[in-house]
Parts: C-alpha cells; structure tokens; sequence
C-alpha cells in the first residue's frame, strides 16, 4: 500500500483534539515533522455531539472551540478554516446544533478566515436517516450530508 495522498484526515472529539494540539508533534505514520511542514489547502473541524452528551455548558464549549481554532490558525497560518456544526437528531430529541449554534458561530466570527457551516440547516433532509442508535447517520444521510458540505465549500470559493 503506497498511500501518495496529501489530505490528513483524523476524527476526533472537541475533548480529545485539545490535549493532543497542547503536546508536540511528531508521527513517524504521516512522514512530517511537524504540522507547519506542510500548509492544508483547508482545514475542516466537524463538531461532534460529546459536549452535548457530557452537558457542557456553552460558554465552556465556545471557549473549547475558539481553542482548538487559534491552535490550529498558529500551525495553518493562511488555510481557510470551516467549523461544520452538528446537525440535531429530531428523531431522538436531541439539539446538538440549536445548543451550540449561536456560540460556534460567535466563535468563529472572532477570528479571520474561519468559517461557519451550522448542521442544523440539514434536519429536516437527515429526519429520516438516523441510524438505529440515533447518533449516526446511515449511508444516505452521510451522502446528503457530504452533498451539503460540498455545496457549502464551493458556495465560499473552497
């Protein structure tokens, strides 16, 4: 396996990306040094639903957010940075997007080059394809919900 790709891409939850941005960097897997020896075209940050699930109040997850936005912005200095929002799971009543929506867009106001996309705009298409578990999508949803990000990339000239 030759993987020649130059896109990184790592899941991760708000409370797991903050202490790994706070360590030094060095992987022997992804052949860099160190995060700034390369410059990402840009650099998403998909929300995910932990700080909902843990009750994180939304002052402390602003705060968490804008973090992890200013460590990212010091090692991609120019790269567009888009905060997607997590969509609510009206199926199973719960409102990660509408919680935290009005901070992460606050969030991302305050600084330059980033970029909000809320999830919440996508309830209604996703209503119906909540998995079994009620916090993932199935194949469909994933689909519609890349269609939508992809929409949204282009919309700002990404």
């Amino acid at each position: 396996f030759n993987d020649t790709a130059t896109t990184e891409i790592y899941t991760l939850s708000l409370h797991d990306a903050l202490p790994i941005l706070n360590t030094d960097y060095n992987s022997d897997y992804s052949g860099h040094t160190s995060p700034t020896d390369t410059t990402a075209d840009v650099v998403i940050v998909c929300e995910d639903v932990n700080d909902y699930n843990f009750s994180v109040t939304t002052a402390t997850h602003q705060a968490n957010i804008g973090a992890l936005l200013d460590k990212i912005r010091v090692r991609q200095p120019s790269a567009p940075i888009v905060l997607l929002g997590a969509p609510d799971n009206t199926g199973a009543s719960k409102t990660f997007g509408t919680t935290y929506n009005t901070v992460n867009a606050a969030a991302v106001a305050a600084r330059s080059n980033c970029y909000y996309h809320s999830g919440i705009a996508m309830n209604a298409a996703l209503s119906s394809y909540w998995m079994a578990d009620t916090f993932h999508l199935d194949g469909t949803g994933r689909q519609l919900l890349a269609d939508d990000i992809d929409a949204y990339l282009t919309s700002i000239g990404i």
